[in-house]
């Protein structure tokens, strides 16, 4: 989901499968983040072409899923609702021109440090 307002552009990408597999696997939180940080950088290469030109940053939102206690009448985790973890901004006009050729990163690379990866919420705990 996209929304534009006052100049800003924010991508809202809900993350639940890769929080999912995330939690099944068992890697660090620093791991985590770092999957995390490029996925949501592959979601911002495919919603670029939809943000307005005059926008001075794009911002992904990172949610996911938050599931409570097995509901006795279901037999399955209840919805408590999203948990927003991380927030992935950048300047558009780097974003939009490829500046540092970053659409081009591979995922053991760094994202430029024009990027701004900041935590926000807290991942599920795992098994």
């Amino acid at each position: 989901m996209l929304a534009q307002a006052s100049g800003d552009a924010l991508v809202i990408w809900n993350a639940s499968p890769v929080v999912a597999a995330i939690v099944r696997s068992r890697i660090s939180d620093a791991q985590a983040d770092d999957m995390l940080a490029h996925d949501a950088a592959r979601v911002l290469i495919k919603m670029l072409p939809s943000v307005n030109r005059g926008s001075r940053t794009v911002t992904v939102r990172l949610i996911y899923d938050k599931s409570g206690a097995v509901s006795p009448m279901y037999g399955g985790a209840t919805f408590e609702g999203f948990e927003r973890y991380a927030l992935l901004t950048a300047p558009a006009t780097y974003a939009a021109s490829d500046k540092d050729h970053w659409q081009e990163l591979k995922p053991s690379q760094a994202l430029p440090k024009w990027f701004s990866y900041k935590v926000i919420g807290r991942l599920p705990p795992r098994a």
